[in-house]
């Protein structure tokens, strides 16, 4: 893989993450500000099912994106 391939490829994995990471910080404090029925909010998230395979998605591409600079050493 040629040099500017591996920076164009870096570079949207790194924006990739950036992506999900702004998402899943908009998601967080989307599901905290929700009124419970009797009008109290909650800072309760669910961390199996809102952020823990957000944090995944977001490892695998930082990952593979590291993957490619130690290649190119």
């Amino acid at each position: 893989m040629r040099i500017n391939e591996q920076r164009d490829c870096l570079r949207d994995h790194g924006s990739r993450a950036e992506i999900r990471i702004r998402s899943l910080i908009g998601s967080i404090n989307k599901k905290m500000s929700m009124p419970y029925g009797d009008g109290s909010r909650s800072n309760m998230v669910n961390a199996e099912t809102d952020v823990l395979p957000a944090l995944h998605s977001i490892l695998n591409d930082v990952s593979a994106g590291l993957d490619l600079i130690q290649f190119a050493d």
